[in-house]
């Protein structure tokens, strides 16, 4: 179900979430799109987004999907963001639908296979996505949907949220336990919990396959889409695929925050989110970046783009015996135990 957060006459804006997540997500940026004049059109998945329906790439063909949603809604041209996973299907909806794509909000993208910037977890990830996707559909897709349904049910207690955020980024504890301690943030964590649950595994490993799987993404993320702002803690595994955006496309826009992959939840980063979406759909102008999410440390790259430089994802090797578990099957497992107890 189709869920709107923000100003009912704001600028339109298609919100993806991202894996393990809902449509509720985009109730994290409410306050901020209110205030900033944005209308958060949040879009659950039609369907399976690795189902093989066309001959297109899963990516692309989801994207092209999306104007149909578009049009349902009344909506002429409109901006496209998401979080994490969310974020690669804005970024291909943007590339899919370029006539009707105003511009472009990614808010900790997760990058390609084979990225430089992929950390262990996610190698790990990608390597059974591409060899072993049963592993994905078993194991790990039931594990975290698992967790979701223990997650809603437990998000009050106050030892359960100890025990949970003890699995997340070490740079995120602090900002993930005052939005916990926040009644408010706490219900809309449950609700996107919740919708995770109710969606089921299958919703999992089809984001899942449809990033990492081994058909790709089947567009280069550096084409020319349109005015593009992309978000990153400085901590994430994002960051070198947003500097790598930006250093290849003139038009991309880097924003680098304090923290890691939950870092977007600092009011500023919310509040800068949703001005970038409201200027790019209304003039394209770039947006300023403020103190509280500049990028400390040297100097970014220059995004000037060499005639014929495209994006090619490096070769990378994994160990295929001793790949550790992934955050996720961890995280998903002790959510398990404490639902037991």
């Amino acid at each position: 179900m189709i869920e709107e957060f923000g100003a009912a006459d704001g600028v339109p804006c298609l919100y993806f979430h991202g894996t393990n997540s809902g449509p509720a997500e985009a109730a994290l940026l409410g306050d901020a799109a209110q205030h900033r004049g944005v209308r958060l059109i949040s879009v659950p998945r039609p369907e399976p987004v690795a189902q093989p329906t066309t001959e297109e790439h899963p990516l692309v063909a989801w994207g092209r999907r999306l104007g149909l949603t578009a049009d349902k809604l009344g909506l002429g041209r409109f901006v496209v963001a998401g979080w994490s996973a969310g974020a690669s299907l804005a970024l291909a909806c943007a590339h899919a639908l370029p006539g009707r794509v105003s511009g472009a909000a990614l808010i900790n993208p997760a990058p390609p296979a084979g990225s430089s910037g992929l950390n262990r977890q996610q190698r790990a990830i990608t390597f059974c996505c591409r060899h072993a996707p049963w592993l994905i559909r078993r194991v790990l897709a039931p594990l975290l949907a698992r967790a979701s349904g223990v997650a809603a049910e437990h998000l009050d207690d106050p030892r359960a949220q100890s025990r949970a955020l003890a699995l997340f980024p070490r740079a995120d504890r602090g900002l993930l336990r005052a939005v916990l301690e926040d009644p408010v943030q706490r219900r809309m964590l449950g609700a996107m919990s919740a919708q995770s649950a109710a969606a089921g595994p299958g919703a999992i490993a089809s984001d899942l396959l449809a990033v990492w799987g081994p058909r790709g993404w089947g567009f280069d993320p550096c084409g020319a889409v349109g005015p593009l702002h992309a978000f990153a803690g400085d901590q994430d595994a994002s960051a070198p695929f947003v500097r790598m955006l930006a250093r290849h496309s003139p038009q991309v826009c880097a924003h680098h925050f304090p923290g890691d992959h939950y870092g977007f939840l600092d009011e500023a980063v919310r509040d800068e989110i949703c001005l970038a979406i409201r200027q790019q759909h209304d003039d394209s102008r770039p947006v300023a970046v403020p103190a509280s999410t500049r990028r400390s440390g040297p100097p970014r790259p220059s995004r000037r783009r060499t005639a014929g430089q495209g994006w090619a994802a490096p070769p990378h090797r994994v160990d295929r015996v001793h790949v550790p578990p992934s955050w996720a099957i961890r995280a998903a497992a002790a959510w398990a135990v404490i639902g037991s107890r």
